[in-house]
């Protein structure tokens, strides 16, 4: 479980990590696809690794990428993602300006890994966002919300619910008001039936419903 009390950048330590593999990853495997090695076999392109772990690390400190990650949808994570990814590349094509040695690396192998590394950066933050969200694993001092929904609205209802700005509170629980077989309901678990919900409650850090 995270501290609550972490701030800034920090509270997204995790998404940046995942992000940094996706990278490395990203770059192992369109090497491969281009000259079927282990980069860092090459001096060559140990230096361009450590050189998009560096930028991209940078990038996501400086430009604060992962800033409100977890209330974006899907289209702006896409966006985000990519803006992400455009400016990692750009620091990559001035990195080997700098010392000259853009004709030394093939530029299928820069042009593939970001191509995989936008790819591979906007499925696993999606999923990430899912477990993060699912489990309660958040750095921010939020208040644990019970949800009580009728049964045949409740995918439209938590739906609204989870694009709204929930400032301040983390859903960790549904309560249905009539029999369901239903095991969650918008990525949200439901821990009861509207005649256990009082039971739930008692055993379980609820401060709002």
């Amino acid at each position: 479980m995270y501290n609550r009390n972490t701030q800034g950048w920090l509270k997204h330590i995790d998404f940046i990590l995942l992000d940094e593999i996706c990278l490395q990853v990203a770059f192992i495997l369109a090497y491969y696809i281009r000259h079927l090695r282990w980069p860092y076999a090459v001096s060559l392109y140990q230096r361009m690794g450590i050189a998009l772990a560096v930028l991209d690390f940078a990038v996501l400190i400086l430009f604060n990428t992962m800033h409100n990650v977890l209330k974006r949808g899907p289209l702006e994570e896409l966006v985000k993602t990519i803006q992400h990814c455009f400016l990692v590349f750009a620091l990559i094509t001035v990195y080997m300006f700098a010392f000259q040695s853009g004709v030394d690396y093939s530029r299928i192998t820069v042009f593939l890994t970001a191509i995989f590394h936008s790819a591979f950066g906007y499925i696993v933050r999606l999923i990430w966002k899912q477990i993060v969200m699912r489990y309660g694993l958040t750095m921010d001092r939020k208040d644990s919300m019970l949800v009580i929904l009728q049964t045949e609205t409740a995918d439209q209802i938590m739906e609204r619910l989870m694009r709204s700005n929930l400032e301040g509170y983390r859903i960790v629980g549904a309560v249905c008001t009539e029999p369901t077989d239903r095991s969650e309901i918008g990525g949200v678990p439901v821990v009861a039936e509207i005649g256990g919900a009082a039971n739930y409650i008692c055993q379980k850090w609820i401060d709002s419903v």
